[in-house]
């Protein structure tokens, strides 16, 4: 067989595999006994796939059928049977954070925190805006939009994705799971130190570190909201379904106004933390390196421009 011939085979091996070359034993002189080029590249369904092609003669040989051999699992994809360590270790970076967060979520949160700032000083004129106007089909919608934001609601979608779909909703409910264990978390600490009273509690002001009224269930930030969009913020880039799932959570929000159960910073502090930690787990586990929120500098214009910057 010529050296020509043998390119030529090679090559159209290696075109009609689109994969990669793993063994190539070619024999060491003209005269050795013919050799196979064994082929393994990416197949469907997270598989892969092989195929042997004889090079004996000038002529390529049909391909032997493609065999599948051993599923791929992503490198960043996190086991299922490690979630409460994987939880704990999360906790670790939630309680290091003031310590270690990035310029990126820097510039996320001190803008974020400026405009809570800004909300609660006029926390109880908003409050009366938007939940003194009464509705009929409000006051009987809005007790079930609230539960969207529920731990119990969150964790049955979970357990609905893990039965019926699919490897990507178990993958899904995973990074769900992890999340809505750290909001969940993260908020109650949050509720502990701050001791926010709520206005079913407080009515005429917004009261920080009262301990007597809020005790442990404070106001600040709230939980539905936070855990709400936490939750958006997976399940809608799994599913890219962002808009609708973020509409959703932005309604169990504004229930929590509708129902007297939190001031309108409490809502605001829960999207601006729940959006965060949903980015830090999908950074963290689903696509490291990829996903992340924050402000970065830009021109529009010809004119200097600080731009929210999502990265899936």
């Amino acid at each position: 067989m010529s050296s020509r011939s043998m390119m030529i085979a090679g090559c159209l091996a290696l075109w009609g595999a689109e994969g990669l070359v793993s063994a190539a034993a070619a024999q060491q002189t003209l005269n050795a006994p013919p050799a196979a080029l064994q082929v393994v590249a990416p197949g469907p369904a997270n598989t892969t796939v092989s195929a042997s092609m004889p090079l004996e003669s000038p002529v390529m040989a049909a391909p032997a059928p493609l065999q599948v051999t051993q599923p791929l699992v992503p490198a960043s994809a996190p086991k299922r049977s490690d979630l409460i360590s994987r939880i704990l270790s999360d906790m670790g970076d939630v309680a290091m954070f003031p310590f270690t967060f990035r310029s990126d979520e820097a510039l996320y949160f001190i803008p974020s925190a400026g405009a809570i700032e800004l909300t609660s000083v006029d926390d109880v004129s908003i409050y009366q805006n938007m939940h003194d106007p009464r509705n009929a089909l409000y006051d009987q919608i809005m007790p079930v939009w609230t539960d969207l934001g529920d731990g119990v609601t969150d964790m049955a979608l979970c357990a609905v994705l893990y039965g019926l779909g699919g490897e990507k909703g178990a993958q899904t409910a995973d990074l769900s799971l992890e999340t809505l264990a750290d909001t969940g978390l993260t908020v109650f600490f949050m509720k502990a130190a701050f001791g926010a009273t709520r206005p079913n509690q407080v009515a005429d002001q917004h009261n920080f570190f009262d301990y007597n009224d809020a005790k442990l269930d404070g106001g600040f930030p709230s939980g539905h909201t936070a855990v709400a969009f936490a939750m958006a913020t997976v399940m809608g880039r799994s599913y890219h379904l962002e808009i609708p799932a973020y509409l959703l959570a932005a309604g169990v929000g504004y229930s929590r106004i509708y129902l007297s159960a939190h001031w309108p910073s409490d809502v605001l502090a829960g999207a601006v933390l729940g959006t965060w930690m949903g980015f830090y787990v999908l950074d963290k586990r689903g696509n490291p390196g990829e996903a992340g929120l924050g402000l970065a500098p830009g021109i529009h214009n010809g004119a200097a421009s600080l731009d929210w910057k999502a990265r899936w």
